[in-house]
């Protein structure tokens, strides 16, 4: 039979360990309660928004916990808006429970009259041939929504009074942000020097303050998107 005999330093050993273990806790839950205490003004008056409009019942759907999702989709039904719509198809691409999807989709059919089921699309054009009249607490949870996804993205949804589109129009393509890399500021080149092309390539042109430019359609497949300063303003082009 083998023997394990322990040595004095192995006991020595152990123990620091354990005590190096406790200091890695400490200091964990010491950095962990200053990030909480960091978090942004603009976090907390958003979820101040999305708790006073009522709109947090919306995130709530996306909760493992059935109780906690029932008592949100009673008050959803309670408390149906105009709004509530693109809300519970938005939110429903995220749900992990077909039960929970089951009732959104019946509540959507009960309250709008349309028989779409779970078909996104047909929801989002249906939506969209409505009076835009959004949720109250839309944007804070558009934000909260898409920054599960990723983070930055919340930005897009700042100043959110100040939009030119309306909100129910921008949707997650599948990727975080810069999944498809853009073409930033991509070098210029005159028209005569560009080889590379043909007289049947597609080109996308754009003169802005006597700065006229071209984006060709061949590189803009592969970016879908290009951020660029034309005139001395800056420009976003999606393809």
């Amino acid at each position: 039979m083998r023997k394990i005999f322990r040595s004095k330093n192995s006991r020595a050993s152990t123990l620091f360990g354990l005590l190096a273990l406790l200091g890695f806790m400490l200091v964990g839950l010491f950095l962990s309660s200053q990030l909480v205490a960091r978090v942004p003004q603009s976090a907390e008056d958003e979820l101040k928004k999305l708790d006073s409009t009522g709109a947090i019942h919306y995130l709530s759907l996306l909760s493992r916990s059935t109780e906690i999702v029932n008592h949100s989709l009673d008050i959803i039904d309670k408390d149906w808006q105009p709004g509530s719509a693109i809300m519970l198809v938005e939110v429903s691409r995220f749900v992990p429970s077909r039960a929970t999807l089951a009732r959104m989709f019946e509540i959507l059919k009960t309250k709008t009259d349309q028989k779409f089921g779970p078909d996104l699309d047909a929801w989002h054009q249906w939506i969209w041939s409505q009076e835009y009249e959004p949720h109250p607490g839309y944007a804070a949870f558009k934000s909260r929504l898409y920054s599960r996804i990723d983070p930055r993205f919340a930005e897009y949804f700042e100043d959110a009074d100040k939009r030119t589109i309306r909100l129910d129009q921008i949707q997650w393509g599948g990727v975080r942000r810069d999944g498809i890399p853009p073409l930033k500021n991509p070098k210029m080149l005159a028209a005569s020097d560009a080889d590379y092309l043909s007289d049947t390539d597609v080109v996308f042109g754009i003169d802005l303050n006597d700065d006229a430019r071209c984006y060709p359609k061949r590189i803009l497949a592969w970016h879908e998107m290009f951020k660029d300063t034309i005139g001395g303003e800056s420009v976003c082009g999606v393809y």
